[in-house]
This record gives structure tokens, C-alpha cells and sequence, in this order.
């Protein structure tokens, strides 16, 4: 434990029990700062330092004596550079429905010398799931903010809940300035224009280095930040995926069933859920209240 910077191990991953000393460790007051590396961590693990545990990193984020001790500790103990000589590429997974943006996106972060893609899929839910797989998750997770079902700052804001080290950066077609508000407050790292190009790149860069755009919060203060008030009616994928429907298209519960293929009974169990985290009356009101903190 570093009781000069106010770290403390939890020991609740048992497999994580190891100390080792990292090559970059500082000293402060005579007391070293640890890293816990896994006999099991790759090459790839590199979010402490280089090859720290990326279990291990949550586990610290849990303890520090305070969001802003917690943000200037991992300053200190985290160096990444980028392009640097037989270092691990970064990893970037992509979430956008429209399949040309999609291999757009590809095609942009292949173009990179120091990043891989992860992985590219069309929807929220399917980002969300390799996101929460610890060998899935990535460095940086590049979001279109107009999907179909899950929203972008949706997904943005259930994933920083439970992650505070992968990087997020909104992409739009759109005007920036529609999802800028969301995206801050779902804890993203930056927004940047799909024709941007030399924007996409350079943010993609500034965030994989551990930094924000201007107005936006590194991860892990933004993972602390809504870690410590988190939101009070966050709906589930299926949720706002029935919610959005009946946005955009109006379509009755025998409509929706179909479409999803559930029982009516089960689409309007859902719109009752909806209705009661919202706080609202009517699937209006509900719509309203959604499209406000999404739109």
C-alpha cells in the first residue's frame, strides 16, 4: 500500500496478490508505489505503467482516498507513448450501424502504426457486451452517437459505470454541439466530426495517451464522478431499445413484439419499468424525459 498517495489494494481478485515493484515506480517519502501485476497478464496489459493488470487497475479505483488523488496518482504511474519502438499496439474496438461509416472507421484506425482493431460491430448492446469481457475490452472504444436501439451516450454512460480505464471518443455525422452535453455527462473523453479526419486522428492519439479533449474528463475521474452519483433510472438495453421504437416509429405493443419478437404482455412490463425510473405518467412523458437526457 502507497499511504503516501493514499492507494490501497482491496486483495478481492486473490489471483492479484503478487507485488512487484514496476521499472517506473516513484518513491515518495521512502514509501514505493507497487504495481500488482497477474502471473496471467499479457503483453497486451499494459494500463499501469506498461504490462499492468487491467483487473488490477479497477481494483485500486475502488479505494482512493479521493477522485482527484485517485486522477494524479495514475498521472504519475501512467506513461503511455504512442508509436513507441516494439511496444503492444492499442487496441480499438467500433460501434456504428451504418456499415460504410463502420468500414470508414476501420479502414481510419488500421491506417495507424500503433493500433489494431479489436473488434467493429453495429450496435450498442453488442459494443457493451465485448466491452465487459475482460479480454475484449479495449484501449479505446470509438462510438457513433446515432445508433439504432442503445443510443451512443447511453452506451457511453453504462459502460464508464463499470470501466474506468477504457477510453471513449463520440463520432457523429451530426452537429457536435447536439451531443456534446450527453456526452460529457456520460463520462466520454471527446467528440469529434465522422468527416474530421485529421480531428479523428488526433483525438484518437490525445485520448489513447490518457488525456481528454477540452471540456471532457480523463476515465477514471468520469468513472468516479458517476460512480459516486450514479444515475437513479438508467433503463436496460431492452428498455430504451423499446422506448426508442416508440419514438421514432409509434408503433403499437402488438407492433413492437413483433418486431422483437416478445409477447405484448412482456413489451408493455417493459414500458411500466420505463415509466416508473423515469418518474413519468405517460410513455410521452417517458419519451420526453428520455430524449431530453439522450437526444
Amino acid at each position: 500500500m502507497c499511504k503516501a498517495m493514499g492507494w490501497g489494494y482491496t486483495g478481492e481478485c486473490s489471483p492479484f496478490r503478487q507485488e512487484v515493484p514496476h521499472e517506473v515506480c516513484s518513491r515518495t517519502a521512502n514509501v514505493t508505489i507497487f504495481v500488482f501485476r497477474s502471473p496471467v497478464c499479457s503483453d497486451r496489459c499494459r494500463l499501469v505503467g506498461r504490462d499492468g493488470c487491467r483487473a488490477c487497475l479497477h481494483d485500486l479505483l475502488r479505494v482512493p482516498a479521493s477522485p482527484e488523488m485517485a486522477v494524479r496518482t495514475l498521472t504519475d504511474m501512467t506513461s503511455p507513448s504512442i508509436g513507441t519502438q516494439n511496444a503492444a499496439p492499442y487496441l480499438v474496438g467500433i460501434v456504428d450501424n451504418d456499415s460504410m461509416a463502420l468500414r470508414a472507421l476501420t479502414s481510419l484506425v488500421e491506417s495507424l502504426p500503433s493500433c489494431d482493431v479489436a473488434w467493429a460491430v453495429s450496435s450498442g448492446t453488442q459494443a457493451l457486451q465485448h466491452c465487459r469481457r475482460s479480454e475484449e475490452s479495449p484501449d479505446l472504444l470509438l462510438a457513433d452517437m446515432s445508433l439504432e436501439g442503445m443510443q451512443g451516450p447511453s452506451l457511453c454512460e453504462r459502460l464508464r459505470l463499470h470501466n474506468g480505464v477504457t477510453a471513449l471518443l463520440g463520432v457523429t455525422s451530426f452537429s457536435l454541439v447536439q451531443y456534446r452535453s450527453p456526452l460529457i455527462a456520460a463520462g466520454a473523453q471527446g467528440l469529434v466530426s465522422k468527416t474530421d479526419e485529421p480531428g479523428m486522428i488526433d483525438a484518437i492519439r490525445m485520448l489513447l495517451a490518457g488525456n481528454a479533449m477540452p471540456g471532457f474528463e480523463t476515465a477514471p475521474m468520469a468513472h468516479l464522478r458517476l460512480n459516486a452519483n450514479p444515475p437513479n433510472h438508467t433503463l436496460t438495453g431492452r428498455e430504451e431499445e423499446i422506448l426508442r421504437i416508440c419514438a421514432d416509429e409509434g408503433l403499437s405493443d402488438v407492433e413492437i413484439a413483433e418486431r422483437l419478437n416478445l409477447s405484448p404482455a412482456t413489451v408493455r412490463k417493459h414500458l411500466q419499468h420505463v415509466l416508473q425510473k423515469t418518474g413519468s405518467r405517460t410513455t410521452r412523458q417517458a419519451i420526453a424525459e428520455w430524449w431530453r437526457r439522450h437526444a
